[in-house]
């Protein structure tokens, strides 16, 4: 079965901030975290971490980079 939920960005900073994730120990949260492309002021990254992956979407402004869009889904085993 399988769902698409929208999050906003105030949702997932509050996830966060609630401590998401700090259960799973710091040494096995990120297996992989690839760059897929730069173009411009443009980039996609793909990032493996234990029980999911995500496609993380970014934008370069005032010469910061900025989260714009994350695709996710749980690693199917």
């Amino acid at each position: 079965m399988q769902r698409l939920d929208r999050l906003s960005a105030l949702t997932l900073i509050n996830i966060t901030k609630g401590g998401g994730g700090k259960s799973i120990p710091q040494d096995q949260r990120i297996f992989e975290f690839k760059i897929l492309y730069i173009t411009g002021s443009n980039a996609s990254v793909r990032k493996v971490a234990k029980g999911f992956f995500e496609y993380i979407h970014l934008v370069k402004r005032a010469g910061e980079w900025k989260i714009i869009n994350v695709l996710w889904d749980f690693v199917q085993n």
